[in-house]
């Protein structure tokens, strides 16, 4: 097997995209060829005068249902076609399209005009294209194949060894050309071959390289990001055990293991501890967020969202009651399957944005979980009718510890970490969320906000190439 694959593009999945891209081109080009060849023959005599003799009218549609043939078998063996250096792969299928057509190609011309015919641009154009893709001695070696087989056609035609097909109706007089004339054409001919195949390839090789460059700088800054994000891991852990030790003393107070205690005394005491529960919590995001970051996907399993979401509001259900707050849940969905996710991820999204529904929805407020999905995805809004966001700052309340400044002024507890903990989650199994403002529920005092994720049912295959779940992490 024919060795084409850079070693710096055997796992580089843009690159691979870009080849199976190009060799889509070339079969959608080749179909429009087949009708243009078959317009040609069929309109030739009727609309521009040419007078095909019988061979021609026989061989030229005979050989446009060979191209539209190999050409459906070539799109056929694209779709299962891997990319997978080593083997057979869209590179090789790329040959094997420039090595048909070429030889496609020189039936034609032969049949119509050799020398004389106007079909002999298309090679300039299939050497410049197999440029932009293949590496540099595969092209050259093809090119020289044609080169030399397109020679002795030529020469084997000047002799009268081959018979001449002419297009008849094209030229005032039968073309008769003497040895200069053919040595010259064939010159300018190869060189301009040649001079294509250099040019092109030097700037496809330009483009590799630079390519290449982007590709091991964005390796180091993966490389770079991990450690990063071990790092923090490893600082924010150790953060963890004191403020820990804080909760735990002030605990051991409030419980008057030590001393009964004034009221004054134990206010503060409990001020202490809500405060340091804060900062276990924002340390247990800022944890999370860096192992989602390690992660290239999670360990998948079935799942019944509906399940997790009315879990979710059950163990919500004291501060449901607590701020009178009313609840619906309305299933719209028309497959209801299950979806392929992280069970654990899932539910952590799914709860972060329920709490946050309830947290900034007064008393007597609403919250309504709409369920809707299609043949790919599945779609969860999430809707309340609380404080909403102000329009020019819902593009910002995704980043990390960005709050709102509505939230800020009406005094909401809170690290700003929760929706860039959903949005890490939803990108991870590859679906996208969006925050509207005022919610279709909300009033004057109070717009609301509207969350929606799109789920796809299952994991891509780029995404699954690698299997961990969260507490797989390790520093």
């Amino acid at each position: 097997m024919i060795v084409l694959v850079p070693k710096w593009a055997h796992h580089y999945d843009e690159f691979w995209n870009a080849i199976r891209t190009r060799n889509l081109w070339f079969i959608k080009i080749r179909y429009l060829f087949v009708v243009a060849l078959l317009l040609f023959v069929i309109g030739g005599q009727n609309l521009l005068g040419l007078d095909l003799s019988y061979k021609q009218i026989i061989v030229l549609p005979l050989i446009s249902f060979i191209i539209l043939l190999y050409n459906i078998g070539i799109q056929l063996l694209r779709r299962n076609i891997q990319c997978i250096p080593g083997k057979f792969n869209p590179l090789h299928l790329s040959l094997l399209q420039m090595m048909l057509d070429l030889i496609t190609l020189l039936i034609l011309i032969y049949y119509t005009g050799a020398i004389d015919s106007p079909l002999y641009i298309f090679a300039i154009f299939h050497t410049i294209i197999g440029s932009l893709i293949l590496p540099g001695f595969v092209v050259y070696t093809v090119l020289s194949v044609y080169l030399l087989l397109y020679i002795i056609m030529i020469f084997l035609q000047y002799l009268g060894i081959l018979h001449a097909h002419h297009m008849n109706g094209m030229y005032l007089a039968t073309p008769e050309h003497n040895l200069t004339y053919v040595l010259l054409f064939l010159v300018i001919y190869a060189s301009m071959l040649l001079l294509s195949v250099y040019i092109a390839n030097r700037i496809s090789y330009q483009l590799y390289k630079r390519e290449q460059q982007l590709k091991s700088s964005l390796d180091q800054i993966e490389v770079v990001e991990e450690k990063k994000q071990k790092y923090i891991i490893g600082v924010v852990h150790e953060i963890k055990s004191p403020i820990s030790a804080i909760q735990s003393i002030a605990d051991l107070i409030l419980d008057e293991y030590i001393a009964p205690l004034p009221d004054v005394l134990k206010e503060k005491i409990e001020r202490i501890k809500i405060r340091s529960t804060e900062g276990l919590n924002l340390i247990n995001n800022v944890l999370f967020i860096s192992r989602l970051r390690l992660l290239n996907l999670t360990s998948t399993e079935k799942i019944d969202v509906l399940k997790i979401i009315q879990e979710i509001i059950d163990k919500r259900c004291s501060d449901m009651n607590t701020k009178e707050m009313e609840i619906s849940i309305n299933d719209k969905r028309t497959i209801k399957r299950d979806l392929q996710a992280d069970k654990i991820l899932i539910e952590l999204a799914i709860s972060n944005l329920i709490c946050n529904a309830f947290k900034y929805t007064p008393k007597k407020g609403r919250v309504d979980v709409d369920l809707i999905d299609d043949e790919s995805s599945l779609t969860i809004e999430i809707i309340d009718s609380g404080i909403g966001i102000p329009s020019s700052e819902i593009k910002n309340v995704m980043n990390e510890f960005y709050r709102a400044t509505n939230v800020k002024k009406q005094k909401y507890e809170g690290s700003g970490l929760g929706l860039a903990l959903v949005k890490e989650v939803i990108d991870l199994h590859g679906g996208s969320i969006s925050i509207k403002s005022p919610s279709k529920i909300g009033n004057i005092n109070n717009p609301g906000t509207s969350i929606t994720i799109n789920i796809p049912y299952t994991i891509s295959t780029t995404q699954a190439d690698k299997k961990q779940t969260i507490d797989d992490v390790k520093i």
